[in-house]
């Protein structure tokens, strides 16, 4: 029996909810083709790429702003090909009902007296500073003057949603697209003048040569195209 065409799903960045939804998008979109989602370490991207593991892997980039026009080291490895599917704001996620929520964009400073939903997998990765996405929100708090008020959780990362419509003043920092949240109870707001961003990528390998690979870069960049 062929094997399955793998498709490596970052941990943490991805939510088993939309894993899900991508495999039901990927069956109606292409019905007949043999493909697998597995998870990966983002941390461990390019040792993915370079031992063959997966076929094809979603990368999340979050970059610095000044960084934004370098080339990330992922997309430098032989025989793969780097596909840029979408640049994503960092939004803040809210209840519907937030005064907030209606805005084109919002200040972090209007959101001082909020409390900030911070999620972390106590095993793999603990509490910690030093990534941009901690330090670059930090950062922005600092900017509008205020220390936020955290609430850290360790569920999984699809329990963020729920957290935030069962509590009024509770938001939180996301790059994930729209289509990545599908309720009417929340919203993402973009937040003003971001001091980091992010990118979403497919890198597949050239070792196929059906037309599984185009077929599944296609899909990718259609699912991404409709946020």
């Amino acid at each position: 029996m062929r094997k399955p065409y793998t498709i490596g799903l970052p941990l943490g960045r991805i939510s088993i909810k939309t894993e899900c939804l991508l495999m039901e998008k990927f069956y109606l979109y292409a019905p007949g083709h043999n493909i697998q989602f597995l998870f990966y370490q983002s941390s461990e991207v390019e040792a993915c790429l370079r031992s063959r593991e997966f076929d094809a892997l979603l990368v999340t980039r979050v970059f610095w702003q000044e960084d934004r026009n370098k080339t990330p080291a992922f997309c430098t490895i032989p025989g793969t090909r780097c596909t840029l599917l979408h640049n994503q704001p960092l939004c803040i996620v809210m209840r519907a009902d937030h005064p907030l929520a209606g805005q084109a964009e919002v200040d972090v400073g209007d959101l001082r007296e909020q409390s900030f939903i911070l999620y972390y997998d106590p095993i793999r990765e603990g509490i910690r500073t030093g990534d941009i996405q901690t330090d670059g929100f930090l950062r922005h708090c600092q900017r509008a003057g205020f220390v936020p008020k955290l609430e850290i959780i360790s569920k999984n990362i699809s329990e963020l949603r729920n957290v935030c419509v069962e509590n009024y003043n509770w938001v939180y920092p996301t790059f994930q697209p729209n289509w990545m949240l599908p309720s009417s109870q929340i919203r993402a707001v973009p937040l003003k003048d971001p001091l980091y961003g992010s990118e979403y990528y497919l890198i597949t390998t050239e070792d196929h040569t059906d037309d599984t690979a185009e077929m599944v870069r296609r899909f990718f960049q259609q699912t991404f195209s409709a946020d």
